[in-house]
């Protein structure tokens, strides 16, 4: 019969790797979203027009292929 450390090994394993993941997924509680902190401004694009902060913090473009 094995020991009762190590029949709950397996379980203690498995209950670390979880709170890691979990851990892993938390946001900060002092993120603000972008459009909060400042104005925007509006810019004509193929499908329309979109409000897009004045200070962005990245910018992302996209060439579709024809």
């Amino acid at each position: 019969m094995r020991s009762p450390a190590r029949r709950s090994l397996p379980a203690l394993a498995v209950m670390v790797t979880a709170i890691i993941a979990f851990g892993g997924c938390s946001s900060t509680a002092d993120a603000a979203p972008a459009a909060t902190t400042g104005g925007t401004h509006a810019v004509a694009h193929a499908r329309g027009i979109t409000e897009v902060p004045d200070d962005p913090q990245r910018v992302v473009v996209r060439n579709p292929s024809n």
